[in-house]
């Protein structure tokens, strides 16, 4: 297949990089990497440069709550600009993979299903939700991939993390925020396997536990053999305005669908160390 990467962050080259593997002619696009194909929603102009191919993965847009909350140009570009490419990659022809997120649902229930109506209470997540509704008129030319916390070697937390525990520093996980990771190559592996499988509609890519931040910093620093009592608890609610009670989500229908069981949290930190 012919499958056209938008996006150059993480998980677009991870995506890239599954294809690739999986033996599919891949091109990519990048608003700075001038090896890859000039590709930026803010810009105004006709989407030009897009080639026609069998599938796109729309990997770009601002993400993050406190982004979206703050950013004035999130919903242009998450929403109005995504839907105006989505539209011209349906009218060329090319069927659609949009990675969403558990920020569609309120956090009230944990492994929500895929046919449980959205209910989002944040900025980040009604964009997500309004991409959505557009793409379910399309149920046979688009699929949504809604997926939990992705980690991989260099995320941020996990390097910071390990950098101070190394240097017998203290890390503050949080106490009662959870995640239910995972690994950006397998979210990747995931959406490539639904794109050779033909699929259409909702996807759920979400690992089967629930964990708080703090049982996470506590497997991260046993696995590595750091000093456990430099893990010093913390609470979400003194740094986040949104803190969801749960994360998870049900994955059952896509690993059947795909082939492939999500990892657990040991399984995960072992390929992180």
């Amino acid at each position: 297949m012919k499958i056209l990467v938008i996006g150059d962050g993480a998980l677009g080259n991870a995506a890239a990089h599954q294809a690739r593997k999986s033996g599919h002619e891949v091109s990519q696009t990048s608003r700075k990497d001038k090896q890859l194909i000039q590709f930026d929603l803010k810009n105004e102009q006709k989407f030009i440069n897009i080639p026609k191919t069998d599938w796109a993965i729309i990997a770009t847009g601002i993400s993050g709550y406190k982004e979206c909350e703050d950013n004035p140009e999130s919903r242009l570009i998450n929403v109005e600009r995504t839907v105006d490419l989505c539209r011209q990659l349906l009218e060329q022809g090319t069927k659609i993979l949009f990675p969403s997120s558990t920020a569609v649902f309120d956090g009230k229930t944990a492994f929500v299903k895929p046919n449980t109506p959205t209910s989002p209470e944040t900025e980040y997540g009604h964009q997500k939700a309004e991409v959505e509704n557009f793409l379910l008129q399309y149920p046979d030319q688009a699929a949504i991939v809604r997926l939990t916390k992705l980690l991989d070697c260099d995320t941020t937390l996990i390097t910071d993390w390990l950098k101070k525990l190394a240097a017998h520093e203290d890390i503050t996980p949080f106490r009662d925020l959870t995640i239910a990771p995972v690994l950006f190559e397998d979210a990747a592996l995931a959406c490539c396997r639904i794109m050779e499988n033909g699929g259409g509609g909702i996807f759920h890519c979400s690992g089967p536990q629930e964990i708080s931040y703090l049982e996470f910093g506590h497997l991260l620093c046993k696995k590595s053999g750091f000093d456990c009592t430099l893990i010093k608890p913390a609470s979400c609610k003194n740094f986040l305005d949104y803190c969801p009670e749960h994360c998870g989500l049900d994955s059952t229908a896509t690993e059947k669908f795909i082939e492939f069981k999500f990892p657990v949290p040991e399984q995960i930190i072992a390929k992180l160390i």
